[in-house]
């Protein structure tokens, strides 16, 4: 809303936002976007980084690594029982060259 308040007022390098509105919404939505793009990265972002280092979590956040076998033990404990497997690339490349083979021999 700013940024369209902005354009309507009248100066002469905005002569062509007070004539076109079809002109001005685009460059009010774009300044409007950029605006809020540079609050959140200035002011909101650190903010938020610091609050994430006083309680501890600036670590867990950035630099967690998923694991299955913790992920499967923690639903565990909240009674959640999954059927997974482990994905291994060698048992699976061995078996797509056995059915190859066995496609080849037919």
């Amino acid at each position: 809303m700013i940024a369209n308040r902005l354009l309507v007022t009248k100066t002469a390098a905005t002569s062509i936002f007070n004539r076109r509105r079809f002109a001005r919404l685009p460059m009010a939505m774009l300044l409007g976007g950029l605006t809020t793009y540079l609050f959140n990265l200035a002011v909101l972002r650190p903010i938020y980084l610091d609050e994430l280092h006083q309680y501890g979590l600036g670590e867990k956040y950035f630099f967690l690594d998923l694991n299955a076998d913790m992920m499967r033990d923690d639903l565990a404990q909240m009674g959640i029982s999954i059927d997974a497997k482990h994905f291994d690339m060698a048992e699976t490349e061995r078996r797509v060259q056995e059915q190859e083979a066995k496609s080849e021999a037919k």
